[in-house]
């Protein structure tokens, strides 16, 4: 390629990659944070001892996690975002993003739930911490460190 080529390729990079990247990191910031608290929520259900709850998050988990990513897409904007009254483009990727990571980061946290070592949160009850406070103390740590590589 001769310079001019290299040159109308670089000018046109920028131009193009500096919209796209004021458009893509805040819906992948926003998309995240939302997801993140769908999969806490969607985590803590699958341990409910309330059989109906846990049995939807397993459905839930288990079709989004089936299904390709476009044809959620397609699903959600053209069909069910259309009977909602979703118009925006930016608001329907972020509901769909959301709840498509949603369900991948669920599994991560019950993961990491599940392989916690009992023996500290036996301690921590032993030593009179409440559930809450057992939790944040011992639990959280543990599952941070577990599941901050994924």
């Amino acid at each position: 390629m001769s310079d001019r080529v290299l040159g109308i390729l670089a000018d046109s990079f920028v131009q193009i990659l500096i919209p796209g990247l004021t458009a893509t990191i805040p819906l992948a910031l926003i998309s995240f944070v939302l997801a993140l608290g769908i999969a806490v929520v969607v985590a803590l259900v699958q341990y409910a001892r309330i059989p109906v709850l846990r049995q939807l998050a397993r459905l839930y988990i288990w079709i989004i996690r089936g299904t390709p990513l476009i044809a959620q897409i397609y699903l959600f904007y053209y069909i069910i975002g259309t009977a909602w009254g979703v118009e925006n483009r930016v608001v329907a990727g972020i509901i769909i993003l959301s709840v498509f990571a949603g369900a991948y980061i669920a599994e991560i946290v019950r993961a990491g739930y599940e392989s916690l070592d009992r023996g500290p949160l036996e301690a921590a009850r032993a030593l009179g911490l409440t559930r809450v406070q057992t939790a944040v103390s011992v639990a959280l740590p543990q599952m941070v460190t577990r599941t901050l590589p994924a």
